[in-house]
């Protein structure tokens, strides 16, 4: 019988342990809630579990139900190994096993979310973990998990308008020994990307991570998209803190097209880019400011994209300190 499936899993609290739970069809065609073990829950077990819930899959638009339990209560993990905290966290499409890409580079599952209103199958894919020292100087784990669409759950859309959605999750090393969410209100959001793929790397964050504030780590990195025979692309910043792990806009990067040159048989580039450069002459301010400038190759060309020209005055005239 062909699997269907209705609900994510969520992860749960009964007394003291922790266990995942679907609702759907089962291979053999039954519904109902089923544990971790693939054994068939009773309502009651089922109630009792929600009762207690402590995580739900987070969407866009809706507060983190960490925020319904007691100050003392934490989303704590025994690794951050992606078979734990994809399912743990997240839940998946019972049978998502079933979901196959050829386009993922790192582990993934598959899950239904809601996005623009619709409900989407998605491929949850996590990312490296980067292990960094906080402004305090203490061991973090940021680890960033990647919403992608899919053709129905068949493979990644990797159309020129699909953009990927995302969490940014930031852990802590408890005394026992287990990882702690130190941002459990984190939320799905917009990531700076195109052809379905984020544009921020962690091998990319890793090699330019600095301080960006008073408490402020993280990196500046470059999106982009081409459209029209023109690249555009601009200046992103991951911020991460104890508590608030945002990505924010800086500034404008660049933009080049080219154009065919017949007498020489070649294709000449022109635009311009934008090179940036972290202000931290003040210790103390919240956010460093960050100074772009700016640089041009063959901007004299004829018949070249005017609207380049534009943007390029446009920066210039931008110029200065941005937050």
């Amino acid at each position: 019988m062909k699997a269907k499936v209705l609900l994510a899993t969520v992860l749960s609290i009964c007394t003291s342990s922790v266990f995942a739970y679907d609702i759907g069809f089962n291979e053999k065609g039954q519904f109902g809630a089923f544990d971790k073990n693939g054994n068939k829950m009773t309502w009651k077990e089922t109630l009792i579990a929600q009762k207690n819930l402590m995580l739900q899959q987070m969407v866009p638009g809706r507060q983190s139900a960490a925020s319904n339990q007691s100050s003392n209560s934490s989303i704590q993990l025994n690794s951050l190994n992606a078979n734990e905290l994809l399912p743990t966290l997240f839940g998946r499409i019972q049978l998502s096993g079933r979901y196959r890409s050829s386009e993922l580079e790192y582990p993934f599952i598959a899950v239904q979310q809601k996005i623009d209103d619709q409900n989407e199958i998605r491929f949850l894919q996590q990312h490296p973990t980067l292990t960094y020292q906080n402004a305090q100087n203490q061991t973090r784990y940021f680890v960033f998990v990647e919403s992608m669409p899919t053709f129905n759950g068949q493979d990644v859309n990797q159309g020129h308008g699909s953009y990927t959605k995302g969490y940014l999750l930031n852990f802590k090393k408890t005394a026992n020994g287990k990882f702690e969410l130190t941002n459990p209100q984190a939320q799905l959001i917009d990531i700076p990307s195109s052809y379905g793929s984020s544009h921020m790397q962690i091998e990319d964050i890793q090699k330019d991570f600095r301080r960006l504030g008073k408490n402020v780590m993280g990196a500046i990195f470059v999106s982009g998209f081409t459209s029209g025979g023109t690249t555009e692309s601009s200046f992103h910043m991951l911020s991460l803190q104890d508590h608030e792990v945002e990505i924010k806009r800086v500034g404008d990067a660049g933009m080049f097209g080219s154009r065919y040159i017949k007498a020489k048989n070649d294709e000449v580039e022109y635009g311009y880019a934008g090179k940036y450069k972290v202000v931290d002459t003040n210790k103390d301010l919240p956010l460093y400011p960050i100074e772009i400038t700016y640089s041009t190759t063959n901007l004299n060309l004829k018949d070249k994209n005017d609207y380049i020209v534009e943007m390029y005055k446009q920066s210039l005239s931008n110029k200065g300190k941005s937050k």
